[in-house]
Order: C-alpha cells, then structure tokens, then sequence
C-alpha cells in the first residue's frame, strides 16, 4: 500500500511544524529572559545585604561612642582630667 500525500496535507503540516518552532523559539527566549532577571534580583539582594551589614556597623559605632570611627576618620584620643 502507498501512502498518498496530496498538497493539502503538506500545507497543514508545514503550518504544524511552523506553529511549534514559533511556540519552541518563544518559550526559550522566555526562559532566557526569567533567567536574567532572576540573575539580576540575585545581585540586587547581595547588594542591599551590603548596605545593610555597613549601615549595622555604621549605628553599632555610633551607638557604642565611636563616631569618628563611624565616620570613617581616626578616633579622637581624650586627655584624662587631672
């Protein structure tokens, strides 16, 4: 038995493989998109822990009479009273 294609058939698979290149393009484009930004979430958490852990020195300084410290300059040594 021979199998017998005729020009409709072609036509509608050709449009099934178009629909499922199309479908495989965007949802690896997507994937490379959510990827990205999670990527970029990542850093901006790794950014704001930085902040964080200098703004918690920078009080913890301020806090304990350390204020020049704080500032970022040399500790100012006070002269005992006589």
């Amino acid at each position: 038995m021979r199998l017998r294609f005729t020009i409709r058939d072609m036509l509608w698979l050709t449009a099934l493989i178009a629909l499922a290149i199309g479908w495989w393009l965007d949802h690896r484009q997507l994937a490379d998109a959510l990827k990205r930004g999670f990527e970029v979430k990542v850093t901006e958490v790794r950014e704001a822990e930085k902040r964080a852990e200098s703004a918690a020195t920078f009080l913890d300084n301020v806090l304990s009479g350390r204020i020049m410290e704080a500032m970022g300059g040399t500790p100012v040594q006070r002269k005992k009273p006589y």
